[in-house]
C-alpha cells in the first residue's frame, strides 16, 4: 500500500509537504505541488478523506441520531424515512451529507466523524442530552424536553396541535372524545406528553370530557379496545388518533362492524398532510409537518457551525385540514349504530 511517505520521497519532499499539496492549507510553490501530484498519480496514491477531514477538524457530514425499533409498524417507518430523506436533502443543500445513527447512542454522541447532530426520539427527561452537550459541537434537538439548557430545539407546537383539533371538535358539537396511540415501553416521548397535555387542558376549558387510551400493534387489539370504549365510554362521539398505523385498524372495524364516519364517529388523525391526502382523501388531518421540522432543524445546525450562539428554541404552528372524516354530532351516535348493526345481523 502506498503511503504519503512513499509520494513524499519519490517528490524528494517532506511528508507534511505531501500533505499541504493536497489540503492547501500552506501555500507551497505551483511547482512543488505539481511535483507531489505528479508523484502520487505514478505510485497511485490517494488520501485517505476521513483523515483529511478529521486532521482538518471538519467532515461536512451532520449526524441525525434517531431509532427505529424492531416491532415499529411499517407506517410509522414510513414516517420515520420521510424524516429522514427530509434531513438528508435539506443537508445537501447547505454543502453537507447526513449520517444516520442507530448504535449505542453513549458511544455515537461522542464519535468525532460529524461536525453536528440532530437529534430525533427526544424523551422529556432524556439521558443523552447531558453527553450531547458536553461533546461541544453544535446539536439540535428535534422535540421539546423538559430541558433545553445550552441546545437549540425545532419542533411542532404539539400542545397547541391537540388544543386546535379537540376546539374543532368541540365546535362541532362533540362532548365525550377519546385520543387513542399506541403504547410505549419506557420513558414517555416528549411530543406524547405536550400532546396529551394540549388535549387536556382543551378539554377542560371547553368543559368537554377527554379521555386516552392506548392500543396494541396485534390484529386483535383495535378490535378489543373498540369493545371495552363502548363499555367504558359509550357516548364517545369522536377520536384523535396519533398513531398512523391505527387509522386502517378503524376504517376496517367501520366496514365489518357497520357504522359510519362521521355520522357515527368523527376521526381525526395527526399525520403529515402531503402523505395522507393522496391515500385517504376525505380524511380530517392534523399536519405533521416532518420535512419542515427537519429542514429548521439543518438550518439551524449550519447556522451554529458558522457561529450563532445556540440556545434558539422554536416551535411551528399547528395546520388542520379539516374533511369529511369529523362533522357534526349526530343523534344516532355509535353505540346505537353498532347495537343497530348487531341486531340486523
Amino acid at each position: 500500500m502506498v503511503t504519503i511517505r512513499d509520494v513524499a520521497e519519490a517528490a524528494g519532499v517532506s511528508a507534511s509537504t505531501v500533505s499541504y499539496a493536497f489540503s492547501g492549507n500552506k501555500r507551497l510553490p505551483a511547482e512543488t505541488v505539481a511535483r507531489v501530484r505528479e508523484s502520487a498519480l505514478r505510485l497511485g496514491y490517494r488520501p485517505d478523506p476521513t483523515a483529511r477531514a478529521l486532521s482538518l477538524g471538519k467532515t461536512n457530514i451532520i449526524g441525525l441520531l434517531a431509532s427505529v425499533a424492531p416491532h415499529q409498524p411499517e407506517a410509522d417507518a414510513d414516517i420515520f424515512m420521510r424524516f429522514v430523506r427530509s434531513a438528508m436533502f435539506a443537508a445537501k443543500e447547505r454543502g453537507y451529507d447526513l449520517l444516520v445513527m442507530g448504535r449505542d447512542e453513549d458511544q455515537t454522541v461522542t464519535d468525532p466523524i460529524v461536525d453536528a447532530l440532530l437529534v430525533m426520539d427526544v424523551l422529556m427527561h432524556d439521558h443523552r442530552l447531558p453527553m450531547i452537550r458536553s461533546i461541544g459541537k453544535p446539536a439540535v434537538i428535534v422535540g421539546m424536553p423538559e430541558d433545553t439548557a445550552g441546545l437549540s430545539a425545532v419542533d411542532l407546537d404539539f400542545e397547541g396541535s391537540a388544543r386546535l383539533a379537540v376546539d374543532h371538535l368541540v365546535e362541532l358539537g362533540h362532548r365525550d372524545i377519546s385520543v387513542v396511540g399506541s403504547p410505549r415501553a419506557g420513558a414517555e416521548l416528549s411530543w406524547m406528553t405536550r400532546f396529551s397535555t394540549g388535549a387536556a387542558n382543551a378539554g377542560a376549558r371547553a368543559g368537554v370530557n377527554v379521555s386516552f387510551q392506548s392500543v396494541g400493534a396485534e390484529p386483535d387489539d383495535f378490535d378489543r379496545w373498540l369493545d371495552e370504549l363502548l363499555e367504558e365510554r359509550p357516548d364517545t362521539t369522536a377520536i384523535i388518533l396519533h398513531n398512523v398505523p391505527l387509522l386502517d385498524a378503524l376504517l376496517r372495524c367501520s366496514r365489518e362492524r357497520g357504522f359510519s364516519i362521521p355520522d357515527d364517529l368523527s376521526v381525526v388523525t395527526l399525520a403529515p398532510i402531503e402523505r395522507m391526502v393522496p391515500l385517504y382523501p376525505d380524511l380530517t388531518v392534523l399536519d405533521l409537518p416532518g420535512r419542515k421540522m427537519l429542514e429548521r432543524a439543518v438550518d439551524r445546525a449550519v447556522a451554529e457551525l458558522a457561529g450563532e450562539l445556540p440556545g434558539v428554541i422554536e416551535l411551528i404552528p399547528p395546520t388542520l385540514l379539516a374533511k369529511r372524516s369529523s362533522g357534526p354530532v349526530r343523534l344516532r351516535g355509535l353505540v346505537n349504530a353498532l347495537r343497530q348493526s348487531r341486531d340486523s345481523s
